[in-house]
């Protein structure tokens, strides 16, 4: 079993410096000025019984993982190698599937392992693939992650280009046409909120605005061609 309670800087205050003094420390190491670009930072606390194994997956943010107590290993994946991670995973999971990532028995001599112990952590780029499996006692982590401009502007071509796809055409990925990029950005915001309550609704507002009037569109022609199917919402 495991349990993650999330949000923790909306909860106390400490939690609030704890959160700044860690992107302080991470600013302080990359010499990047993040808190000028980053948006809906957070943290996050997993729990997990001994030899827990976290399914394969990616996220969008940036994350950093940090051990308090027992152990886990931590295994990464390039999320650049399209052998590895497919422009039709991440397409999947910028319309919202969570768990768009697919492990390949190939995949099994690939990554990266990271042992965490108490007091060690390890970056998890954004998009970078991975699975977890805890030690033999209980594991209790915790996460600071934030999304920047960068990752929000790739998220929303990936998004364009799974709409693109479901009408039958070709998309190309994010970076051979800055053109298409920007016009695919601009298409996306220009359908999502302009005030976004939380960072759902910041990625994925744009897309959900155009997948219930496909919902919609399609129940009504089923309804009206006699057809009784069930087709999961996509």
């Amino acid at each position: 079993s495991w349990m993650k309670i999330s949000s923790l800087q909306e909860l106390h205050p400490d939690y609030s410096d704890l959160l700044q003094s860690i992107v302080t420390d991470i600013e302080n190491a990359s010499g990047l000025p993040l808190r000028q670009k980053m948006k809906w930072p957070g943290l996050s606390v997993f729990i997990a019984s001994p030899n827990k194994i976290t399914p394969y997956h990616f996220d969008h943010e940036t994350n950093f993982l940090f051990q308090i107590k027992g152990e886990k290993d931590v295994k990464l994946f390039n999320q650049d190698d399209r052998f590895l991670l497919s422009e039709e995973e991440i397409e999947d999971f910028y319309r919202g599937n969570a768990m768009a990532g697919k492990y390949r028995d190939e995949l099994s001599n690939s990554g990266s392992v990271y042992r965490l112990t108490p007091n060690t952590a390890v970056h998890h780029p954004p998009l970078s693939p991975h699975l977890i499996h805890n030690g033999d006692n209980v594991s209790i982590s915790l996460s600071a992650f934030f999304s920047l401009p960068e990752g929000n502007f790739r998220a929303s071509i990936y998004q364009t280009n799974y709409l693109l796809r479901r009408a039958g055409l070709h998309p190309s990925p994010p970076g051979q046409s800055i053109f298409k990029d920007r016009l695919k950005n601009v298409t996306i915001r220009a359908l999502s909120k302009s005030k976004p309550r939380n960072w759902e609704e910041d990625l994925f507002s744009g897309t959900d605005n155009v997948r219930f009037p496909m919902r919609v569109a399609r129940g009504v022609r089923q309804r009206f061609s006699g057809h009784h199917t069930t087709e999961r919402a996509s």
